[in-house]
């Protein structure tokens, strides 16, 4: 889903700064809900409302907060997260059918990455979803919903 072995760097640190400046809490899910919007435009704010209400949890001094855990917030604010492992290989040895979805307006799965992904995977799929950035399912529900539901009755069997 709009990610691979590798980030491209322009989306890692542009979801880095996101990280780096939504506040520590809200005074509201409206008020989150906002915020949220004005970082993903193409999303429905319907579809932010709902993931947010997950997202988020009472904060101990009134309004809400984020619902995670603060050290890996430090972590990616302090840049000090640990070097993740080189995927590649495990990419490669995958031996099931695969759909890679990919927004057209992204920033984190670039087509230098896609390209060396299909080159080194045979079993792979592409699907690629207009009207979407790095969050596809958020940002284009029915086309997501209708190329990963097709390419299920496909490849699983009894998905139908």
């Amino acid at each position: 889903m709009d990610v691979g072995p590798e980030v491209d760097p322009q989306g890692a640190a542009r979801i880095r700064n996101e990280v780096v400046k939504a506040p520590e809490r809200f005074d509201s899910l409206e008020d989150a809900v906002v915020a949220a919007c004005q970082e993903n435009p193409l999303a429905d704010v319907n579809i932010i409302r709902r993931r947010l209400e997950f997202q988020t949890m009472p904060h101990r001094d009134g309004g809400i907060t984020w619902r995670y855990d603060p050290l890996v917030r430090e972590q990616v604010r302090t840049n000090t997260r640990a070097k993740p492992p080189d995927l590649w290989e495990m990419w490669r040895r995958i031996q099931c059918p695969i759909l890679i979805v990919r927004g057209t307006e992204t920033d984190v799965l670039s087509p230098a990455i896609l390209r060396r992904m299909t080159a080194m995977q045979p079993r792979c799929e592409v699907a690629e979803i207009a009207r979407a950035g790095h969050m596809v399912f958020e940002d284009n529900p029915p086309a997501f919903l209708r190329v990963a539901g097709s390419w299920l009755r496909d490849h699983v069997p009894g998905s139908a």
